[in-house]
């Protein structure tokens, strides 16, 4: 039970995958044109790319390497969103379930927040990978009430402006 949940916890992706996925889905009418909708819909978005190196334009025609690493993450999202029962497989297509067309109709209408929480909601109710993560914080250090330590410490990194940051309330020197 323990590797189950440690193994879905570690399938998250950005939720944004999960817009780009289900709108490809929704204007697709083969397993092919979703997948090439998704690639176009990640590209233009650059998701998944650093923003600190140079993005390389990609032509009409992807290598092979190019291929394989856009449809491992296509297949991936898309086994994710068959276990949140967001889409059921067909002969040859996708299609969205009525919770999927529910959660796409908030992508959609540019809600962010209201797209993020029902993905949230539904990974939680699924798996329970983010109480899960949250009392592991606690039992590795329950002295200090669980306290999460970054590994980053990069303000930048962080999208933290370094005049918000207050080095008695907000930083804490382990000794």
């Amino acid at each position: 039970m323990k590797n189950k949940k440690l193994n879905s916890i570690k399938k998250f992706y950005f939720l944004e995958y999960f817009g780009i996925l289900l709108e490809s889905i929704a204007f697709s009418e083969t397993k092919e044109e979703a997948f090439e909708l998704f690639r176009l819909h990640k590209e233009n978005k650059q998701l998944g790319e650093s923003r600190y190196k140079k993005i390389a334009p990609i032509g009409d025609e992807l290598s092979e390497s190019q291929f394989i690493h856009y449809q491992y993450t296509f297949l991936q999202v898309i086994d994710e969103a068959l276990q949140y029962d967001l889409i059921k497989r067909g002969n040859k297509n996708y299609n969205l379930t009525d919770l999927g067309k529910e959660i796409f109709e908030k992508y959609v209408a540019d809600s962010q927040e209201d797209f993020n929480h029902a993905i949230f909601k539904l990974m939680e109710n699924k798996i329970g990978g983010f109480r899960y993560l949250i009392d592991a914080c606690y039992k590795a250090n329950p002295g200090k009430n669980g306290l999460l330590i970054f590994p980053i410490y990069s303000p930048l990194k962080l999208n933290i402006l370094k005049a918000d940051i207050r080095i008695t309330r907000d930083i804490y020197r382990e000794i």
